[in-house]
């Protein structure tokens, strides 16, 4: 595995992971990274990336070009990356040993539009593996965090490549909240508990049927509790993307 594709809502923390975990790996692993921010929305990085696509195309340029709302340029935007600019993008990727690609911030642009699967099948050979965040912020209902699950899962099956879930922003959380979510995300019957417990009507219902889903499917991986901020479970986030990727070979 040479490629690290950090996808999720907006808000969830990627581009902070993709900057930490970056560093990590290099610490770590003495591993040679390139970052590859793929965003063109983003005004500030925190990082400087190896690779930008605003060198290229940006939702400022195209809004002054074409006339655009910030909508509709950040969507044409991605059209060009995906029609014009991906191949030289990737061009550029020159011999390191892993890539860290930083998607857009919305990611229905980067998941359910032609952008990720094209990604996907022209880095291939480079065996890539998502890591798909979510926001497990105390404001984050348990339920809402189990909807973000099976959203990691839809894009998981639509993309076609092994995929990490980690919950994000741990730091936020108090030990007994923390526990609780451990339960929620890795044990179904206890999911299936909290549910019954503290849902109720159409939502209830959903939540409930999503989580036969997912059991029918098999949820066969653990779910990391990381925080992209202070660095807390970044070992277990690379245990699991090493396990997902056993068949194919370590990172290291």
């Amino acid at each position: 595995m040479n490629a690290l594709i950090i996808m999720g809502l907006a808000g969830v923390g990627k581009t902070l992971l993709t900057k930490n975990f970056g560093e990590w790996l290099k610490e770590e692993g003495s591993l040679k990274i390139s970052r590859v921010n793929l965003d063109p929305g983003v005004k500030w990085l925190p990082y400087k990336p190896d690779i930008d696509i605003r060198s290229y195309v940006s939702v400022e340029e195209v809004m002054v070009r074409d006339h655009l709302g910030t909508n509709s340029a950040l969507l044409k935007a991605v059209s060009e990356i995906e029609k014009k600019w991906l191949k030289k993008v990737l061009s550029q990727l020159n011999g390191r040993d892993l890539y860290v690609f930083d998607t857009p911030g919305l990611f229905e642009l980067f998941a359910f539009r032609p952008l990720g699967e094209k990604l996907i099948q022209r880095i291939s050979n480079l065996n890539p593996v998502g890591v798909h965040v979510v926001d497990a912020s105390k404001k984050m209902r348990p339920g809402n965090v189990l909807i973000q699950v099976f959203i990691a899962f839809l894009s998981s099956l639509h993309l076609e490549i092994p995929t990490v879930i980690c919950l994000n922003k741990i730091d936020l959380l108090p030990v007994k909240e923390k526990d609780q979510l451990i339960n929620v995300v890795n044990n179904f019957d206890l999911a299936l508990e909290n549910i019954k417990g503290k849902e109720s009507g159409l939502r209830r219902e959903f939540l409930e049927g999503m989580l036969e889903v997912l059991q029918s499917i098999g949820l066969k991986t653990r779910i990391a509790l990381i925080s992209s901020k202070t660095g807390e479970g970044f070992f277990e986030l690379f245990d699991l993307i090493n396990e997902v990727e056993c068949a194919c070979g370590d990172i290291f």
